[in-house]
């Protein structure tokens, strides 16, 4: 008796233990070290872009929240400008996403916000993607390009998002639940949710391209979500892209890096396009940022890949 006791208490004991582990990694933080900035503190940012960022304020079901915001000089203009939305990876700051990743599109004539997440605590920002019913970041953006379209002249038909690491999943969580919204959507170092591939409802597809590296731990997929060949497929099918079209293009290996980089792409697909950068050795980070990390690419520039599949397929311009 007193030994099927302690078996009993083992078992329960090591069901515990998993359970704990299994919770504690149902997360989309990224590998890269914690930041405790939410909001765009100028000392974070170099000197040639302290000048065109200004934190932005706003309030979404009675809490305030912030955001950096880069208005470009001429804004004032008649002409209606695009809007890109930004979403920051888990644990991480507006302020390392703007300086590593984006700077190099300041003053080219598109207004640029970096939403500051707040799952958990605010001193660890992240968005809310692993709860199926919880849109609340959703509403958020809704909320946000509302306040921004009242303060400047933005155009509806050329708004768009991107996000990285748990940032790509808020942004699949807006292609699924307000794809209205959006001309465009880039999704950089993020597998899908199961839950979300179960609940997904959009009112229609937008070109996406995705961007992946076989070294980042997410590639496999973990009991939670899919692997990235698999987003890939989830997508591509939804997009009405004939997989028998799928074409396999080497990219040239421009750096010293371990990485190689192929453009997978679609011959035709019937509802909105659909690319990916499948990057051979990448690990979790911006390819082409100053990012010094292991398995870091810097054969490609995603910034610049998501800005010209944009102005190829989704109407950006410019």
């Amino acid at each position: 008796m007193v030994h099927r006791t302690l078996t009993v208490a083992m078992v329960l004991l090591v069901v515990a233990i998993v359970w704990v582990s299994a919770t504690a990694l149902d997360r989309d933080d990224p590998e890269s070290p914690t930041s405790v900035s939410n909001v765009v503190a100028p000392a974070a940012l170099d000197e040639q872009s302290r000048p065109t960022l200004k934190r932005f304020v706003f309030t979404v079901n009675g809490t305030e929240r912030t955001a950096a915001l880069h208005v470009p000089k001429g804004a004032s203009s008649a002409k209606p400008m695009p809007i890109f939305v930004v979403f920051h990876g888990g644990k991480d700051s507006t302020a390392r996403a703007i300086t590593n990743n984006w700077s190099s599109m300041f003053d080219q004539g598109v207004l640029m916000v970096f939403p500051n997440g707040q799952r958990d605590r605010p001193d660890e920002p992240a968005w809310n993607v692993d709860d199926p019913a919880d849109l609340q970041d959703v509403e958020l953006t809704r909320e946000l390009l509302r306040v921004l379209e009242r303060e400047y002249r933005v155009d509806p038909a050329r708004r768009y998002v991107a996000g990285f690491s748990n940032g790509g999943m808020q942004t699949m969580m807006l292609m699924c639940h307000a794809s209205d919204l959006f001309a465009g959507a880039a999704v950089v170092h993020q597998t899908l949710h199961n839950h979300l591939a179960e609940t997904c409802q959009p009112g229609r597809q937008v070109p996406l391209l995705y961007i992946n590296g076989t070294a980042d731990a997410q590639w496999p997929g973990r009991y939670f979500s899919r692997s990235a060949p698999d987003t890939f497929e989830w997508w591509s099918r939804r997009h009405g892209c004939k997989l028998k079209s799928l074409k396999r293009e080497a990219m040239p290996d421009r750096a010293d890096d371990g990485t190689t980089v192929e453009r997978w792409r679609f011959g035709r697909c019937d509802r909105a396009q659909m690319e990916m950068l499948r990057i051979e050795g990448g690990g979790h980070s911006w390819p082409g940022s100053q990012f010094s990390g292991d398995d870091h690419c810097l054969d490609v520039d995603a910034t610049r890949e998501i800005t010209d599949f944009w102005r190829s397929h989704a109407a950006l311009g410019g």
